[in-house]
């Protein structure tokens, strides 16, 4: 299944739920598939734990995500010096959107929106679809589909600079003084609809979709040696366009892409303009971005490959034949959503989390970079990525090399999270 269909997806797979059928494990000797060279990647009863045991109540709750992130936060502090381009006194603390103050949550979706009504700096030719500065980032996210995805090397330092790009813009272009938001994913599980960034008040990213009576939609996920297994994603509680609160008339230009049962737009780049649909759902929740999905992969990693590909539900690590991974139902069918970039901010906490439990400063998990090949499942044959590939976004930005991407507090970057 191509992920080009992400022109931006959204959490919004708060969307729909798998539905419960279970699910054939693959042998074990199909763990190692092209593109992982020399890396195994098995289940371990003493690691990662299967879906199906139940959590510990620190972990349910909460409770053991909130400690971990602390740790993460002091280690990092303890390594800023009290001089230089980023210290103490100079780093950005990304916060949660519901400890952000009121005014500052308005001012973040004001900009977003300021920036879906500024004219597009693409060639309108080539990008003909793209109308606005946003759509440019959407843009861009289609055309580097292929290279830039959960199977490649370069995820999570990609998308870490395109989050960072795309706060930069909504200061540069649109005059936005805040900070950049996640959105902790546990803390709506119970009723996504409800959440501050979904209530649609005037302080939210706008409502969920209006109800409209739908069926679930079938998808067919990545299973071992290139076959897949059908799941259903039941329907969540909405389906229509937002209708209270910011971006109630936002229009998408882009998209979607190769969703079943959706129509398509003509080509990746075609206009095809229509309203922001969302569907949250409280099953897709609490099943796919509850703590207990995404607190042990921080904590019981051992290294970045095992950490990217059990987030993103890369099917050549046995734990996720069958799934999607966290990340994969934290953002799985809506197309031009701005809470994509909350999302991918909460993805870069997670692994920023992880990188950061280790109190090392020189730890490997700031020099290192998945040993996964530059193009999606090694299609077209691309070898392993390098900490020196360059990752570009075209005219929105100058590019960075994955090295310099590693480390929040090094490079163009000087923040963290709370």
């Amino acid at each position: 299944m191509s992920l080009k269909f992400l022109p931006f997806l959204s959490l919004l797979s708060l969307l729909a739920f798998i539905s419960a059928t279970p699910v054939p494990e693959a042998p074990r000797s199909d763990a190692v598939s092209k593109g992982i060279q020399g890396a195994k990647f098995l289940r371990r009863t003493h690691n990662l734990k299967p879906r199906a045991e139940a959590p510990d109540d620190d972990v349910a709750s909460g409770a053991k995500q909130k400690a971990i992130a602390a740790e993460a936060l002091q280690n990092a502090l303890a390594g800023l010096p009290t001089e230089g381009a980023c210290t103490k006194d100079t780093v950005e603390v990304r916060p949660e959107w519901r400890n952000m103050p009121n005014e500052e949550r308005k001012a973040y979706s004001d900009a977003v929106q300021c920036l879906q009504s500024t004219p597009s700096i693409l060639d309108s030719e080539k990008y003909p679809g793209a109308k606005t500065r946003y759509d440019d980032f959407i843009a861009q996210h289609i055309e580097q589909s292929n290279i830039i995805h959960s199977t490649k090397a370069n995820f999570l330092t990609w998308h870490r600079y395109f989050v960072f790009v795309y706060h930069n813009t909504l200061k540069s272009v649109c005059g936005y003084t805040g900070r950049q938001p996640y959105w902790e994913w546990g803390l709506d599980v119970a009723s996504p609809r409800d959440s501050p960034i979904f209530n649609g008040d005037e302080y939210s990213m706008g409502s969920d979709g209006a109800a409209v009576p739908h069926g679930p939609l079938p998808i067919n996920v990545p299973a071992a040696n290139n076959s897949t297994i059908l799941l259903n994603l039941a329907p969540g509680t909405g389906g229509g366009c937002v209708f209270s609160g910011p971006f109630t008339n936002y229009t998408v230009n882009l998209g979607p892409l190769l969703i079943p049962n959706v129509p398509h737009a003509s080509s990746d780049f075609a206009y095809n303009p229509r309203c922001l649909k969302r569907d949250l759902s409280p099953v897709t929740a609490a099943n796919w971005t509850s703590f207990a999905n995404y607190t042990p992969i921080q904590t019981d990693a051992s290294d970045i490959t095992e950490f990217q590909t059990v987030l993103t539900g890369d099917p050549r690590n046995l734990v996720n034949v069958g799934t999607f991974g966290t990340h994969g139902g934290a953002h799985y069918i809506i197309s031009g959503d701005p809470v994509f970039f909350l999302i991918h901010a909460q993805v870069d906490r997670l692994y920023w989390i992880w990188q950061n439990l280790d109190p090392n400063p020189q730890t490997l998990r700031k020099a290192t970079i998945p040993q996964l090949t530059r193009t999606k499942d090694n299609k077209p044959p691309s070898g392993l990525g390098e900490l020196g590939d360059q990752i570009v976004l075209g005219p929105l930005a100058g590019g960075v090399t994955n090295a310099e991407g590693l480390d929040t507090l090094g490079g163009v970057y000087c923040y963290v999270y709370e």
